[in-house]
């Protein structure tokens, strides 16, 4: 199967802790650094991109895509010793040469629930598609009269309307408009809190991970799934959505009236069942995880917060392992991870450029975020790299300091 994604490159310029970074995206990428280096602001910077092309930035379209929901001045980059400007500035570049370009500005001192459109260009390597000209009044669509446009509109949508964008485009734009970030959350993933996200099917918390189960048994990916998990969690023999049974939840546990349950091969024949509240908060994350992946109604692109949470180092290096491989295999899956767990970084392939891990972390003299991709040199063969780093694996080329991104004491 054809590997292919569809976002090549993000630049993100006076966003939050985020001076100016450009970020060269393969299919699988991890950014690891120190507790609030700026990983977070990443992903919210290609959230609000998202919401943009989707055709507005109003909270609740940044809440759909995962984005905290600050204060509008708390988007705007406020550093000590830098000027601080109006505007802040998001770019996307797609493999297929198309270029999403806008400024958005936050009113001074607002208090509302919104982002302005400023500026906005939507080209392709050859000329523009459609542009919003300073301070977001005026749009205009190539071949076509210029229009005064929402300042709380995208005039991609304008453009789209008046077919003047291309079906791959489309496709493509989609995809960025589908991005969200995921952060499972244990109380969530055993059905005794609420998932107050609406982003079908899984929920960006695991509100949605039972009621996805029996869309997946429908698939062929039900077997890669359960196939798996099972390598992961041995002591598996089945799982599968159930409703709660009376001897097996306590009466001071209020789960959904549908919930994950889990047959244990180790138990007796006549009390073998688990369901999600009493079993490993692991096995529910690397339930959470695997299915994303693997459901046809999930994103193509998107992100995992913390990917390592609930998982031991061992673990945490076999499901990113597990992860590379399925969304390799997929033809049009991407992803961006962020975790603190060294261990999880020894899965990857530096020499594989489909898998990207980048160091995040804060400049010494302004503190704005700063980003390296850690990939050995075009001249460098395998051989050669590790020689260079003694056959060190990349978990003790970071802790040792080697690689950046930890706090020096």
């Amino acid at each position: 199967m054809a590997s292919t994604y569809a976002i090549k490159e993000i630049r993100i310029k006076e966003f939050k802790s985020i001076a100016d970074i450009t970020l060269d995206l393969g299919k699988v990428n991890v950014l690891i650094g120190e507790n609030g280096a700026g990983k977070s602001n990443i992903l919210e910077a290609i959230g609000v991109i998202s919401a943009a092309i989707a055709g507005n930035t109003n909270y609740s379209s940044l809440k759909e895509r995962g984005v905290r929901l600050s204060a509008p001045e708390v988007f705007k980059m406020a550093l000590c010793g830098r000027k601080r400007k109006p505007l802040f500035t998001l770019e996307t570049l797609f493999t297929s040469g198309l270029h999403y370009h806008l400024t958005l500005s936050p009113a001074r001192n607002d208090t509302g629930d919104k982002l302005r459109y400023w500026t906005e260009v939507l080209s392709n390597s050859e000329n523009k598609i459609v542009s919003r000209g300073v301070r977001g009044k005026k749009g205009t669509i190539v071949g076509k009269e210029s229009f005064i446009a929402n300042e709380n509109t995208s005039v991609v949508l304008a453009a789209e309307s008046l077919n003047v964008i291309s079906e791959d485009y489309k496709k493509e734009i989609d995809i960025l408009r589908n991005y969200a970030i995921y952060a499972p959350s244990t109380p969530i993933l055993r059905n005794i809190s609420p998932d107050e996200s609406a982003k079908s099917p899984l929920g960006l918390y695991g509100g949605g991970l039972a009621n996805s189960l029996p869309a997946m048994f429908r698939i062929k990916n039900f077997v890669q799934l359960y196939r798996n998990i099972v390598k992961l969690f041995p002591w598996i023999d089945d799982f599968g959505r159930v409703f709660p049974a009376e001897n097996l939840i306590s009466h001071h546990v209020h789960p959904d009236d549908r919930v994950i349950a889990f047959r244990d091969r180790r138990m007796s024949d006549n009390f073998n069942k688990l369901l999600a509240y009493d079993i490993s908060e692991g096995v529910l994350y690397v339930l959470f995880l695997l299915t994303l992946i693997l459901h046809t109604g999930a994103p193509n692109f998107f992100a995992i917060d913390n990917i390592d949470s609930a998982l031991n180092p061992g673990l945490s290096t076999k499901v990113l392992d597990m992860c590379i491989r399925l969304i390799k295999e997929s033809s049009s899956k991407q992803i961006i991870l962020t975790t603190h767990n060294p261990s999880m970084i020894n899965a990857l392939d530096l020499f594989d450029d489909e898998q990207r891990l980048f160091v995040v972390e804060r400049n010494k003299d302004d503190g704005s975020t700063i980003v390296r991709r850690i990939n050995p040199a075009a001249h460098i063969s395998r051989e050669r790299w590790n020689e260079m780093v003694h056959g060190q694996s990349l978990s003790h080329l970071w802790t040792s300091g080697a690689l950046g991104g930890i706090p020096t004491i």
